[in-house]
């Protein structure tokens, strides 16, 4: 763990000398990013007083002015939303509104997060995934989804109301094709637990691109209702309450996989009784 100097300045923590600084809920500013333990959430996990100083120049020029520690992962005492492979994000004010920052790790196995974000830019313009507000080599700057995850809403499929049932699985499949259409591949929907958010209004956001790049493969829709409808414990389920039948629907999926036209995506969702 990185000592560090004791913050100095900025919040009043209330805490004892030598005890970690308080990290709820209250914005950080961008100064008392350079001291520890904020300094090794915005250069985890090899911080260095160089590379934290970059970092923070670099967060003011995209206009970020605060981190708000928040979530249920810990960087050295810090909340943060969620630590992956290549990045840790937090949540942050940007232009004076809340949203969520992608920070790259500084052992990731990339130079930049540049080529995640402009993947963005095109879910965007379908309007699929977080909003992009800003991005540069270390850091993107988008939309917080809050929701429930897929997974999760799945489990419990049995007890939610038959409209909101039928609808949320037409939006999570819409949200495929959107993304076939887009000419992106997500590579991560055929196993989409930490992939697909439901936003309230049973709207569902596919989230994190970090491995999603631009194909001529379509092969988001055929992922994504492999999974509703095939695995365990739930698909039988889902087939079940959607009065569907499993043979009816791998036909018209195969018919998808090898057309993926309207036309195509349209018969399987009458397939999956959800038109």
């Amino acid at each position: 763990m990185d000592p560090g100097p004791t913050p100095a300045g900025g919040l009043r923590t209330g805490r004892r000398s030598g005890s970690l600084p308080d990290t709820g809920s209250v914005e950080v500013s961008l100064e008392r990013l350079l001291e520890h333990p904020f300094r090794r959430v915005i250069a985890y996990p090899h911080p260095t007083p160089e590379l934290v100083k970059e970092r923070v120049e670099e967060l003011s020029k995209l206009g970020v002015t605060a981190l708000i520690p928040g979530g249920a992962t810990q960087i050295d005492g810090v909340n943060v939303l969620g630590k992956g492979q290549v990045g840790v994000v937090t949540r942050c004010s940007w232009r004076g509104k809340p949203a969520a920052l992608k920070i790259r790790r500084t052992d990731a196995d990339r130079e930049s997060l540049e080529d995640e974000a402009k993947v963005m830019t095109v879910a965007n313009s379908k309007k699929v995934g977080p909003i992009l507000f800003a991005y540069s080599s270390n850091f993107i700057v988008m939309e917080e989804v809050r929701g429930k995850k897929l997974v999760d809403w799945l489990q419990e499929c049995s007890s939610i109301p038959d409209l909101e049932f039928r609808r949320t699985l037409r939006s999570v499949c819409e949200q495929g094709r959107l993304l076939d259409e887009a000419g992106i591949d997500h590579r991560e929907l055929s196993d989409p637990r930490r992939h697909v958010v439901l936003k309230e209004g049973s709207e569902a956001c596919v989230l994190d691109f970090e491995t999603a790049g631009v194909t001529l493969r379509k092969r988001n829709v055929t992922r994504l209702v492999q999974y509703i409808t095939m695995a365990r414990p739930f698909g039988r389920v889902v087939l079940s309450r959607l009065g569907a039948d499993e043979f009816e629907v791998l036909r018209a999926l195969r018919a998808y996989k090898e057309d993926p036209s309207k036309e195509s995506f349209l018969a399987l969702i009458e397939a999956m009784k959800l038109s």
